[in-house]
């Protein structure tokens, strides 16, 4: 189901290396149908300034740390919109990036309470990821970080033994297939009414069915973008169902932060 959707954080290409590094790691395979990736984010020097960093939405959940300065693990909720954070001085953060719908599976929680929210894991768990967050903080390489966020959320798995609701993963599968362009009211589902969908997708993913699968169908078109000469990008929007370009440009706004034909993917 993973290979139908595979978001982009496309600011990777917009020119940041000279000032900032993003890199992303795979999981093991153990992992793999859970989380997305492991990233990193840090600064080649000491920044001089505050430097605005755009967060593209992508319909994840992240848990992240601030690697030089000891402030405990935060998730970062599924966002509607992009997100602009200030970076300054010398910085490294390290992410666990879940795909949608699979963060509950390690870590029991109503996703519509840290939705558009960044929030410190102390504030919803108390103290329960201390030994983790010092373990993670105190490692001294990126395969070092990527190592024990490995082995903490196998026992994770292990401990919670999570029973997949094959509800949530069907209608997942479809947005992902249809690449969010369909009409959520008549094409969902055999057993689950409206109500209840909207209920799943608030616990599970933390947002509306009808908002995700904007999401998913933005991202799908981002990386066709991506696949595709510039030239063409006008021809696309009609392909994954906008009204027209002007339905485009506000959604690609709305998720991207800038118009469409600003984006560098090279």
């Amino acid at each position: 189901m993973h290979n139908c959707y595979r978001p982009l954080q496309p600011t990777i290409g917009e020119g940041l290396n000279s000032v900032i590094s993003y890199q992303e790691f795979v999981p093991s395979p153990a992992l793999a149908s859970y989380v997305y990736c492991y990233w990193r984010l840090r600064s080649q020097n000491t920044l001089g300034s505050p430097f605005p960093y755009r967060i593209v939405t992508d319909g994840c959940v992240d848990l992240l740390i601030n690697c030089k300065v000891f402030e405990g693990l935060i998730v970062a909720g599924t966002t509607k919109t992009f997100t602009v954070v200030s970076l300054d001085g010398e910085l490294e953060y390290f992410g666990i990036r879940f795909f949608p719908g699979y963060f509950s599976y390690f870590f029991p929680l109503p996703l519509q309470e840290v939705a558009n929210h960044m929030i410190p894991c102390q504030d919803v768990w108390g103290n329960r990821l201390k030994a983790f967050e010092c373990r993670l903080f105190e490692a001294q390489s990126i395969q070092e970080r990527i190592a024990v966020a490995e082995s903490f959320l196998i026992q994770q798995i292990i401990q919670i033994n999570p029973v997949s609701d094959q509800r949530v993963e069907a209608v997942l599968e479809k947005m992902y297939q249809q690449q969010g362009r369909l009409v959520i009211e008549n094409n969902f589902m055999h057993g689950i009414s409206s109500r209840q969908l909207r209920r799943l997708f608030n616990r599970y993913i933390g947002i509306s069915p009808k908002t995700f699968s904007r999401i998913v169908r933005f991202q799908s078109m981002l990386r066709a973008m991506k696949e595709t000469p510039k030239s063409e990008w006008g021809k696309l929007c009609f392909d994954f169902g906008y009204y027209d370009q002007s339905h485009f440009i506000h959604e690609f706004e709305d998720f991207y932060g800038m118009p469409p034909m600003s984006v560098n993917f090279s």
